[in-house]
């Protein structure tokens, strides 16, 4: 990839993040508290690894949030009836009153964005998302081989 194009996507993530980070902070609320709330919400009963997962946030970093956002009332833990050494993790009433809360700016943010992308960049910009940094690694491996 040329490094014109890595600094266009560069550019681009970063005005996009802080974009919906100023969205979410008028409410009073993270990004990452936003991931969080708007997982469990559609996603119920998680483990701390499951979240991990699926927000993308490394499982330290997720366990202090988690930490804060148990203190602040937004989710709340709970021992699993099926293994009693399991902890899953459930949204609050207080999580969903900020979820609902946050959800206009959210969903005018995204609004916002899919006017500016056509369904191409839309595309291709959903196969950057799904590379992780394994297939990455791969990929770069592979093309110094053919050097």
């Amino acid at each position: 990839m040329p490094k014109k194009t890595e600094k266009i996507i560069e550019s681009a993530y970063v005005a996009v993040n802080s974009g919906f980070e100023a969205c979410l902070n008028a409410q009073g609320t993270t990004t990452n508290q936003w991931r969080v709330i708007e997982t469990l919400n559609d996603n119920p009963g998680l483990t701390l690894k499951e979240l991990s997962r699926q927000t993308k946030i490394k499982i330290p970093a997720l366990s202090k949030l988690v930490d804060r956002m148990v203190r602040d009332a937004l989710v709340h833990r709970k021992q699993s009836s099926v293994d009693r050494r399991s902890i899953q993790l459930y949204i609050s009433d207080h999580g969903k009153e900020t979820l609902q809360r946050c959800m206009p700016d959210v969903d005018a943010f995204r609004s916002t964005l899919a006017e500016i992308l056509d369904p191409h960049t839309n595309l291709v910009l959903q196969r950057v998302a799904g590379m992780d940094g394994e297939s990455v690694s791969i990929a770069a491996n592979s093309e110094k081989r053919f050097y």
